[in-house]
């Protein structure tokens, strides 16, 4: 390929041995898996902060002890109203500034940023939010299948999620 080609705009073509790939031509290289991983860990640490700095004092987290043959039980629940709080809160914090800004707080962190996969520009509240409710999805399935969503950038050429393939998003580094 002469080094004048360029692909035409929409089209991806992977770099040599996976380093260096763009989504588009001219964008910035994709994100590494340990990016997102430490983005998404950073983010999750976050929400539990203010999950718990809210619904501790509210009372709304519960557990219960059974003891049965000399067998302790301890199980811990949220009542249906920390649930909602919790499931809305996540959902606005992702959607939000995903949708607005390309990056939540453990992205700009780790220094990522989701953009459309075509165009390069930021994917706004909609697809933002059908990106993080189709995650959501799969954790709802059983856990298995968000185990596969998460780790699918390890091996993946655009390094994508499955809710990136959904949305066409990619994560590239900033």
């Amino acid at each position: 390929m002469p080094p004048s080609y360029m692909p035409p705009p929409g089209q991806w073509t992977p770099g040599p041995s996976g380093f260096g790939q763009q989504a588009y031509p001219g964008a910035a290289p994709l994100a590494t898996y340990w990016a997102r991983v430490g983005g998404f860990l950073l983010d999750a640490v976050i929400l539990a902060a203010v999950y718990l700095v809210v619904l501790l004092p509210t009372h709304s987290v519960h557990g219960m002890a059974r003891a049965t043959s000399g067998h302790v039980a301890v199980r811990a629940g949220l009542s249906g109203g920390a649930t909602v709080f919790v499931l809305v809160i996540g959902v606005l914090y992702s959607s939000l500034l995903i949708g607005l800004r390309g990056q939540t707080i453990g992205m700009m962190a780790a220094r990522i940023k989701a953009i459309d996969a075509n165009t390069g520009n930021l994917i706004g509240f909609g697809r933002a939010l059908g990106r993080d409710l189709f995650e959501r999805l799969l954790g709802f399935l059983l856990f298995i299948p968000l185990v596969i969503d998460l780790l699918f950038p390890a091996w993946d050429p655009r390094r994508q999620t499955l809710h990136d393939k959904v949305t066409n998003t990619v994560v590239i580094k900033v």
